[in-house]
């Protein structure tokens, strides 16, 4: 329901399209695989026929929101994480 939900809103050209990230998969230990945020993203991507504005990492747009509203200088801006992400102001 929620699949059908998401591809007929974006049936509509004036709803964005954001995931947050596009991780296909999440391993949870030996022999167990979850299927990631990325596995649903594709689904819906796929059905709707709209490619998704992505602003986790690595794209730009997390690091631009701290630097923006914070007024840091991105040169003291480290990003750390692999599933969660983490800024640090240098």
């Amino acid at each position: 329901m929620k699949l059908y939900r998401a591809t007929s809103y974006l049936s509509h050209p004036e709803i964005y399209f954001i995931a947050t990230n596009t991780d296909e998969n999440l391993p949870e230990g030996p022999g167990l695989v979850l299927p990631g945020t990325g596995s649903i993203v594709q689904a819906v991507a796929t059905a709707s026929g709209r490619k998704p504005v992505v602003i986790g990492k690595p794209n730009p747009y997390a690091l631009e929101f701290v630097q923006n509203v914070y007024n840091v200088d991105p040169k003291r801006i480290l990003m750390v994480g692999d599933r969660w992400v983490y800024f640090i102001v240098l």
